[in-house]
């Protein structure tokens, strides 16, 4: 078993040597080859500046901010379960 283990430690600090050089040309080519993720980020949509100078439009915007993240959420949970929303809303 020591053997083995030391074994395994220099397999794996002989090739993060052998690698290391080439960090920078294995990015570039990564980044070529690999798409830039979209982003997915969902932002408010109700709440902004405006609407917390009147307090009863401060509460409707909480209200109408509060559907819409709930409706998101029920988009991402239907999407885990490999659902659409069609198909959990239908008979």
């Amino acid at each position: 078993m020591l053997k083995l283990a030391v074994f395994h430690t220099l397999s794996n600090v002989l090739g993060v040597v052998l690698i290391l050089p080439f960090t920078n040309w294995l990015e570039r080519a990564l980044l070529l080859v690999l798409p830039n993720p979209a982003s997915d980020v969902i932002r408010p949509i109700y709440l902004n500046d405006a609407a917390l100078e009147v307090p009863d439009a401060s509460v409707e915007a909480a209200r109408r901010e509060t559907l819409h993240v709930l409706d998101n959420g029920y988009e991402i949970v239907a999407h885990g379960l490999g659902l659409h929303r069609r198909e959990i809303d239908s008979d």
